[in-house]
């Protein structure tokens, strides 16, 4: 299971039907954005002779790479725009070492565009790691760890690892240790080591999601979620819930976009009803996504994953008198809340904020500012979030229709993107320039020019 942060979906390749014992080669994709569903993408030309293949999203191709696996060595790659037929798209490893692996850990290094394997079995006990350069000679090279993580027999044979790009290192995980090195030619390893007695499940029976801007690496078995900061040699903490949490047994995904954890194939203890599940460990957020004038006052959509079963409200203001208490605001379970301000007059402009209910004292979001129409100006105002992850989304408004056009530059004055936008009208729009562009990590310029008017911003991207 990968994550594609460009359209959202979790991507769950194979499996094992658990009441039939049949390993269909399928890939299916659930959606995070809108009405929850499942698709079925296709059923592909099978990678014969596999068992425990690694897989992992490549963001500027897209596509995802299939590595490795009992039996075959090669690597191959199915294109997410055209999912038809699996290709071999890197040369297989060499014959004698790493050999043909299964239970290893498969990551990608976005900075340098390399594909990265972390140990594995038929490989030493020294975590051998071997990497790909498909800009140098089209060979795997070993790279040596000094010193090597000393991992314990089962986690030899399954453990997690990820590529951080904002630290520039790679997390291993072997589910009593937490090991770091910084990607270089010779990797120099660093054991995390938690105090205290207490310790969450190594794999196979836990699985593992690591949450970069946090720095928190998350790890579930069973019905029990444990996290702990990366750098810090801290215990492990368990997390307690209000509500029953469901059983988890299979891999699990972290979802940069609404800091939660996303959990697959799980199910309440003693039920068979098997769900998506979702626990969001972070902070109170709350963000607007649509906010509409019409003749009965303004619309109002809002999104959060951490304020659902909490007493919310909205709360509004006008230019510089104090707040007012609107209406209750109910969050669903996935999320989004709706509700209409009958109060609000045309001509004049409104901030509004979300209270929400917290164990000791009201927790309110940051204001967000809704113009009448006939008050908007020119004005970009940037990518949301910044610093964004994955994907650009960048958010400006029109004052009326007519010829605009927003462009994004990189440092060297280069132009990477441009896009007639004129014709969305007036109002505040959020705009997400295509993948195909391959945005690479850094900073970018946004430029917006209309009527002889021009706005710029400054965008940096992260993965």
């Amino acid at each position: 299971m990968v994550y594609d942060p460009l359209r959202r979906p979790l991507l769950v390749h194979g499996g094992v039907l658990s009441d039939s014992g049949i390993e269909p080669d399928e890939l299916w994709a659930f959606s995070l954005d809108g009405g929850p569903a499942w698709t079925r993408i296709g059923t592909l030309d099978r990678l014969r002779g596999r068992s425990y293949p690694m897989d992992v999203y490549d963001p500027t191709e897209d596509r995802l790479l299939a590595c490795g696996g009992s039996g075959c060595p090669q690597v191959s790659a199915l294109s997410l725009t055209n999912p038809v037929r699996w290709d071999a798209v890197l040369p297989p490893f060499p014959l004698l070492e790493p050999g043909a692996r299964s239970r290893a850990a498969m990551v990608l290094d976005t900075r340098r565009r390399r594909y990265v394997v972390l140990g594995g079995d038929y490989s030493p006990a020294d975590s051998a790691v071997w990497w790909f350069d498909p800009w140098q000679a089209p060979l795997w090279r070993s790279v040596r760890s000094d010193p090597a993580p000393i991992l314990p027999w089962d986690a030899e044979y399954s453990r997690e690892a990820v590529y951080d790009s904002l630290g520039d290192r790679f997390v291993l995980f072997d589910g009593y240790q937490v090991w770091t090195s910084p990607v270089d030619s010779t990797l120099q390893w660093t054991a995390r080591y938690p105090t205290g007695v207490t310790l969450p499940p190594a794999p196979p029976d836990a699985h593992a999601a690591f949450d970069p801007r946090a720095d928190r690496l998350y790890v579930a078995s069973d019905s029990t979620v444990w996290a702990r900061p990366v750098e810090d040699s801290g215990p492990w903490t368990e997390l307690s819930f209000s509500n029953p949490g469901p059983r988890v047994t299979s891999a699990i995904a972290w979802d940069p976009v609404e800091d939660q954890l996303l959990a697959p194939f799980a199910a309440i203890p003693g039920s068979d009803h098997v769900r998506v599940w979702a626990v969001a460990p972070g902070p109170l957020s709350v963000t607007l996504r649509a906010a509409n004038r019409t003749p009965d006052g303004i619309e109002l959509e809002w999104r959060s994953v951490t304020a659902w079963g909490r007493a919310a409200a909205l709360e509004r203001r006008e230019e510089d008198t104090d707040w007012l208490g609107i209406e209750s605001l109910d969050f669903d379970v996935q999320g989004p809340a709706s509700i209409v301000d009958p109060g609000a007059r045309p001509g004049h402009d409104y901030d509004y904020r979300v209270a929400v209910a917290t164990d000791s004292t009201l927790w309110h979001s940051d204001a967000v500012f809704v113009p009448d129409p006939a008050s908007l100006r020119l004005a970009l105002h940037g990518a949301r979030p910044n610093p964004a992850v994955g994907s650009l989304a960048i958010r400006f408004s029109l004052p009326a229709s007519g010829p605009a056009r927003l462009e994004i530059f990189d440092v060297r004055g280069r132009r990477c993107w441009s896009a007639e936008v004129g014709g969305m009208g007036p109002g505040t729009h959020v705009l997400r320039p295509a993948p195909a562009v391959g945005w690479r990590p850094g900073v970018y310029f946004a430029r917006l020019r209309r009527a002889g008017e021009e706005r710029t911003a400054r965008l940096v991207l992260v993965r």
